[in-house]
Formats: C-alpha cells, sequence, structure tokens
C-alpha cells in the first residue's frame, strides 16, 4: 500500500516528499561517511552509492 504524503498546505506534496528524500540522502551520507571515513575519497563514494542503492532496492520492495 502506497501511503498518500501529507499536505501541510504551506507547499505542495512534491515539496515534501523533496524535503524527506533530502533529510534521508543526508543521514545516508553521514552513516557512510563513518563506515569509509579510513577510505580514500573515490572508494567513499562507492561506500554512499551502494548504501543508497540498498535502500532504494528495499524501498522499491516495499511498493511491490
Amino acid at each position: 500500500m502506497i501511503e498518500q504524503p501529507a499536505n501541510t498546505g504551506d507547499g505542495d506534496a512534491m515539496t515534501e516528499n523533496s524535503r524527506i528524500v533530502a533529510v534521508v540522502k543526508g543521514q545516508l551520507s553521514k552513516f557512510s561517511g563513518i563506515i569509509s571515513r579510513d577510505l580514500p575519497k573515490p572508494k567513499q563514494k562507492l561506500v554512499l552509492e551502494m548504501i543508497y542503492g540498498q535502500y532504494l532496492l528495499g524501498w522499491l520492495s516495499d511498493l511491490v
């Protein structure tokens, strides 16, 4: 079941979704920075992309 985003009246649902996505990406970025602190920058970016990809796969599987 897909939940409809709550519209607070001060912006549209797309704006609220964008804010949520930004918060989640920020949290994932902070987490990946902690676990990949000692790696070179390219590998840190790879870790972040892998974590974000796993998050999206889990989210997509919830929709199906």
